[in-house]
């Protein structure tokens, strides 16, 4: 057919080079080595900074060239698994309005803010006013170069003619109605992609599944639904190789920037991860990140290995080593995936390295399998069953799982004359990448109990998988309801292993197989406690769970986010409150739903501390307990804390030191050690993105409510949701040490320099007073420093949020209370409408005895 549109390879492959070079710090050799001499090209800018609440940063550089008269804006991609993880967690929040364009992904908006300052001030100069603009970038890159055309465009900055944009394995960046304003607005864009690259097939599209290829193919993304994730630009895309000469298509199909004749057709498999890997990192025959490092050097085309890596290599193939071929798979594709369940506050539990895989539902014996459990009442004041004391010891045994001490942690938690015994340790591989999944076993003679122990997740490997699993639909659970395929997947790998170690036991009971039906061991003999535990199954699977196995407790710490995931379906509650969640609908039996009730320790675990019973609505779902919690990306350090954390212990270091009271954060190791490290004394300095006026966030010192350490400066930059809308602040629990520990405030640009001693302070606080400040802009600063020297004060703890507090709180019961207000307005009015008849009549009395003397005068 010829040519099709006006992409040029050989400009392809000059940009990937500098695309590899934001990798690195060799810039200019890059540039040097892609571009003629007498063009003059030279770098006129670079950045770094910090775009999330991790530390991880995002990167860019500028290229100029006065001859050709032309700018070139390159920005560096994904550059450590964290920062992966994070744009993961954001593509599954509902998008943020990119300047009436339509949705984007929210981390790809707080990068684009953050870099954008210098780059504006670049387009804006009149020197450069006549140069037209290249964008260009790889992975991430490629996103953020997207988000800079689309805004210099709609700002004006430059027209759609002077302005190119070349990506290389770019994720979809925002909906189809940000797609469709991006192309009525640039004509030359293209994203180049390689083979079975998976990225730009991530966020997943909404499949049409009405409308097919075969079924050895995808389903193509829908063009109706204008909230989901789409492309924009046109695609080409090299199904083979990226050698010269290779074949490439330009995928000018149907759909629109969505062509089911190029890679949008593809399949993906789990156990073919590692060769999408290393398409992704590879275009035009060079590993992008190491070539860029290496200076784009062609005799380096896969960069320099460090020691680590020959090492890694030499031992175990990973995509970092060798090109992947693809072999027969097994039929389970899994991405792209259909959301069919409302992932609002959906975040890819990539951060949280603990209990998740270890609530996997075992048939009927989750956690604690008692062979002779005596019935009881609730205790004096409580609802239910749940025996705190009970909890505490089980939650050793959680702990012990994790370490090699199951025997001495079971010594510490039970008197002696027990007689309790470790039956066995089962350990299995229960992935196809090795992750290993471990239960043990504990008896007692004595009271004929046996407690069946699993452990949590152990690495983030383990944990993307069980992320990546609980998006596909689930798998049927013995006629129960669908369950997460990871979870069911290791249960099947445990379940010969821990049916084996009870059976053996002669004590009286019955044995217990993974084909019999639940109901063959009584409801009363199994019971059911949980720490941190995901959703499971679904609502028809939580139901048939409660039919049999009655007796079940989920204890949730404060804002651990574990038992949030993964979402169920959300619907607008009928009273909501400010700042909460939504409830999970009841009604759906194929959405996620927890099951068991909750045990919700709202503030804290100490001894004594108030706990919550949730037996309200929705059922098991309670509204009043921790599900009415909005979480936050800039707040995962807290919700990591509250997951680790039950009953005053770190649950994995606990367990390691055999259940030692004496240390229970566990043992620090060697390089723990070494480095010193104390949450009390980081700061997570970060950028806040109020996404709506209903959006509170919390603003704590570090480790709140803890001491908080000396010479700490730590720096909070909040945007409000629009340049209309202004940030404020408040705090009533103010404890600092007076005049030597301060709250400062900068009402000034997002990136003010809190170091420049020039900088003027808009207003700060110290001492034990309430603390408020409202900014002047869409943009304010919040700094806080300590002096040196010990401090036993506790810091602060405060909202920001785009509203004025008075006025925040007006609209609240507004909200809350509108059948009152209307029926007031009714009442008023009325009132009002009675007064006038009133005044009216009595005018109307007055007049007439004048005009009777008058007529009697006559």
């Amino acid at each position: 057919m010829g040519k099709q549109t006006l992409y040029d390879e050989n400009e392809a492959r000059v940009l990937v080079n500098l695309a590899a070079a934001a990798y690195g710090d060799q810039h200019q050799a890059c540039l040097n080595k892609s571009f003629p001499a007498h063009e003059n090209r030279a770098i006129l800018d670079t950045q770094k900074e910090d775009c999330d609440s991790l530390g991880n940063t995002c990167e860019g550089y500028v290229v100029l060239s006065p001859i050709a008269k032309e700018l070139i804006i390159v920005f560096r991609g994904t550059k450590t698994k964290a920062q992966l993880l994070l744009e993961g967690w954001d593509s599954l929040q509902p998008g943020a309005d990119f300047f009436g364009m339509g949705n984007v992904n929210r981390y790809f908006l707080n990068a684009h803010l953050v870099l954008w300052p210098e780059i504006e001030q670049i387009l804006t100069d009149t020197k450069y006013k006549d140069h037209r603009v290249t964008f260009t970038g790889h992975s991430l890159g490629g996103a953020l170069a997207s988000l800079a055309a689309a805004r210099t465009a709609k700002q004006g900055y430059r027209p759609g003619n002077m302005i190119k944009i070349v990506t290389f394995g770019q994720p979809r960046v925002g909906s189809l109605e940000y797609a469709r304003n991006f192309d009525n607005m640039i004509y030359y864009s293209f994203r180049v992609v390689f083979r079975r690259d998976i990225v730009p097939h991530l966020p997943a599209c909404l499949k049409n599944n009405t409308n097919g290829l075969d079924d050895g193919t995808a389903k193509p993304c829908d063009t109706a639904d204008l909230n989901h994730a789409y492309h924009h630009g046109t695609e080409i895309w090299y199904p083979d190789d990226m050698s010269h000469g290779a074949n490439y298509i330009e995928c000018t199909g149907l759909p629109k920037n969505e062509d089911m004749k190029c890679s949008d057709r593809i399949k993906f498999f789990p156990d073919q991860s590692n060769s999408y890997i290393w398409d992704h990192r590879h275009y035009f025959q060079v590993r992008v990140p190491e070539y860029g490092k290496a200076g784009c050097d062609e005799k380096l085309p896969e960069g320099k290995p460090g020691f680590f890596e020959k090492a890694l290599c030499f031992i175990s193939k990973s995509p970092d080593c060798e090109e992947h071929t693809l072999t027969r798979s097994v039929d389970i594709p899994v991405f792209p995936f259909k959301l069919t369940i409302n992932y609002e506050y959906m975040i890819i539990s990539a951060l949280y390295d603990m209990q998740t895989m270890g609530r996997i539902i075992l048939k009927c014996i989750p956690l604690f399998l008692t062979l002779n459990l005596v019935y009881a009442l609730p205790k004096a004041g409580q609802k239910t069953l749940y025996d705190e004391d009970e909890a505490k010891m089980l939650l050793n045994m959680a702990a012990a799982s994790y370490g090699k001490q199951h025997i001495a942690c079971v010594q510490r938690t039970y008197p002696r004359d027990q007689k309790r015994v470790i039956l066995g340790v089962h350990r299995e591989d229960c992935d196809w990448l090795s992750n290993t999944c471990v239960a043990f076993v504990v008896h007692s003679p004595v009271l004929k109990e046996l407690i069946v122990v699993f452990r949590g997740t152990k690495t983030p490997k383990q944990l993307l998988i069980e992320g990546w699993k609980s998006l596909e639909p689930g798998i049927d659970f013995f006629d129960m309801g669908n369950v997460n395929q990871y979870f069911l997947n290791a249960h099947l790998k445990l379940w010969p292993g821990i049916e084996k170690m009870v059976s053996n036991e002669k004590r009286g009971a019955s044995s217990i197989s993974g084909s019999e039906d639940c109901s063959a061991r009584k409801s009363d003999q199994v019971k059911v406690v949980t720490f941190g535990q995901p959703r499971v199954g679904s609502l028809q699977f939580s139901r048939k769970f409660d039919e049999i196995v009655p007796n079940c407790f989920r204890i949730v710490f404060r804002r651990d986010l574990v038992p949030h995931l993964p979402t169920c379906k959300m619907i607008e509650p009928e009273r909501p409150g400010e700042g909460t969640s939504k409830p999970c609908d009841a009604d759906d039996i194929h959405a996620f739903y927890h099951h068991g009730v909750e045990i919700w320790y709202p503030d804290s675990m100490d001894n004594g501390s108030k706990f919550v019973e949730c037996t309200g609505l929705p059922h098991h779902e309670d509204f009043n307990c921790s599900d009415q919690i909005k979480f936050f990306i800039d707040q995962s350090d807290s919700y990591l804390w509250d997951h680790r954390h039950y009953f005053g212990k770190m649950i994995s270091g606990f367990g390691k030191t055999g259940c030692n009271e004496a240390m229970p954060e566990g043992e620090d190791g060697f390089f723990q050690k070494a480095l010193n490290i104390d949450s009390r004394c980081e700061c997570l300095n970060r950028i806040i993105l109020l996404h709506d006026e209903n959006d509170y966030r919390l603003l704590s010192s570090p480790d709140y409510p803890r001491f908080y350490c000396a010479n700490l400066d730590c720096v909070w930059r909040i945007v409000a949701p629009t340049s209309k809308d202004r940030v404020y602040f408040f705090t009533d629990n103010l404890d600092l040490r007076e005049d030597k520990d301060f709250l400062i405030f900068y009402d000034h640009e997002l990136l003010v320099d809190t170091t420049d001693d020039n900088v003027t302070e808009a207003y700060r606080c110290t001492g034990d007073d309430a603390c408020e400040f409202g900014s002047s802009s869409q943009y304010l600063t919040v700094r806080f420093t300590t002096a040196p020297g010990s401090s036993e004060k506790f810091g602060f703890q405060g909202s920001i949020s785009s509203q004025d507090r008075l006025i925040g709180k007006v609209k609240s019961f507004a909200k809350h209370n509108w059948a009152l207000l209307i029926l007031i307005g009714i009442v008023l009015i009325g009132v009002i409408f009675s007064a006038i008849c009133c005044v009216i009549q009595r005018a109307t009395r007055k007049a007439e005895p004048i005009e009777t003397r008058e007529k009697l005068l006559q």
